[in-house]
């Protein structure tokens, strides 16, 4: 079994990123050209427009594939104010 670190410098690592938003989906996208990655998103309308013509990512609903990653990234919405600023506090 490689190490993590046998298997990042392999570019053999896998990347879930959950969350396929403003940012998931581009950092789903940018970790692919160097990573296997798993997009992991609730809204399946969104996962099977993704997966139509794609076979570099693989794209699911079903949390059970994320185990399948080295690493894990969850992105999630910022919550924002009224006026629709950055609720960072």
């Amino acid at each position: 079994m490689l190490k993590l670190k046998d298997k990042l410098e392999r570019n053999d690592a896998i990347v879930a990123i959950i969350g396929l938003g403003y940012i998931g989906l581009p950092l789903t996208r940018e970790f692919s050209t160097v990573l296997d990655v798993i997009g992991y998103d609730i809204d399946t309308k969104k996962i099977d427009k993704l997966s139509k013509g794609n076979d570099d990512i693989h794209f699911t609903t079903n949390p059970k594939d994320i185990s399948n990653a080295d690493f894990v990234i969850i992105t999630v919405p910022t919550p924002v104010t009224r006026s629709k600023q950055p609720d960072l506090l």
